[in-house]
């Protein structure tokens, strides 16, 4: 008969890890991945195309700060 020795308190490392991360962000990452999904629309590339050109002073037909 094969005997078994018990760990009480401490982890089995035979096994692999149980843990479910079911978050979508992180500190690190909600920024580029939040700009990123932002700017998979072609509309909002657009928008920000507009945006940016309107900054130049001698494109804009208005001034930059309005």
């Amino acid at each position: 008969m094969k005997s078994r020795v018990l760990f009480l308190n401490q982890a089995n490392q035979d096994f692999i890890s149980n843990y479910i991360k079911t978050t979508k962000y992180t500190l690190l990452n909600f920024l580029p991945l939040s700009i990123l999904y932002q700017y998979k629309r072609l509309a909002n590339c657009y928008f920000l195309f507009v945006c940016l050109i309107s900054l130049i002073p001698n494109i804009s037909p208005w001034a930059p700060i309005s």
